[in-house]
């Protein structure tokens, strides 16, 4: 029990939930918006897969750099990035912008969303590797 109330673990889940919370709900509104703005069902399909496509390429080329750089150097990039980019959609209203805002979402999700669940797998003793991997689903 020891393993999951450490600070690494109780920090990496707090910033998961948080930042998993605000991505599902924005994947949800999202397409309303384009649509409510005068944008085409093709228009929301394109954004969607942009952003899919640019976390796809991104998590492959951080995933090594992770290693390199240090998971909370890369914890700390990818939060700021994501949360920026989070953050600036309240600015941009054009077609073009909102693409280029969903493509450096991707980029920004594929950055953030693989530490956390490294840094709880390194934070925790091998034995209760699955039920921490478990909880942090969760």
């Amino acid at each position: 029990m020891k393993d999951f109330l450490k600070k690494d673990f109780i920090f990496a889940c707090l910033i998961a939930s948080f930042a998993g919370f605000s991505h599902q709900v924005f994947n949800i509104v999202f397409p309303v918006y384009i649509l409510d703005i005068g944008g085409t069902n093709a228009m929301t399909g394109l954004m969607m897969v942009g952003l899919t496509i640019a976390t796809i390429v991104t998590r492959f080329l951080f995933g090594t750099l992770m290693d390199e750089w240090g998971r909370k150097k890369t914890l700390l990039l990818g939060s700021a990035l994501f949360a920026v980019n989070t953050f600036a959609y309240c600015f941009v209203h054009d077609f073009t912008g909102l693409f280029v805002l969903r493509i450096c979402n991707g980029i920004s999700q594929g950055i953030f969303f693989p530490v956390p669940p490294t840094v709880v797998s390194d934070h925790v003793s091998p034995g209760k590797l699955s039920d921490a991997l478990g909880l942090f689903g969760i």
